[in-house]
């Protein structure tokens, strides 16, 4: 007899499926990204300009650089900071 808390598995129901390691579920998030990118690109975009503190200058402007060329890898982009 079973237990109220234990539930009853369908007949023929296939083994558990097992998680990804971590690298792949990276890969794979980095691949539903770019699908994201290609989906959602403005057309016409030829120049990106950001605007970043100067304190977040110096973390995040290579990032950034590297993700916007993805999206538009034929843009000019500029990097000012608000100070």
């Amino acid at each position: 007899m079973r237990k109220n808390n234990e539930s009853a598995k369908p007949q023929g129901a296939s083994p558990a499926v097992r998680p990804f390691d971590s690298e792949s579920e990276q890969f794979l998030k980095l691949l539903a990204d770019q699908d994201k990118v290609r989906n959602n690109r403005v057309p016409g975009v030829r120049t990106v300009l950001v605007m970043l503190s100067s304190r977040g200058m110096v973390f995040d402007m290579e990032s950034l650089r590297q993700k916007i060329l993805l999206a538009y890898p034929e843009v000019a982009v500029f990097f000012r900071t608000t100070s």
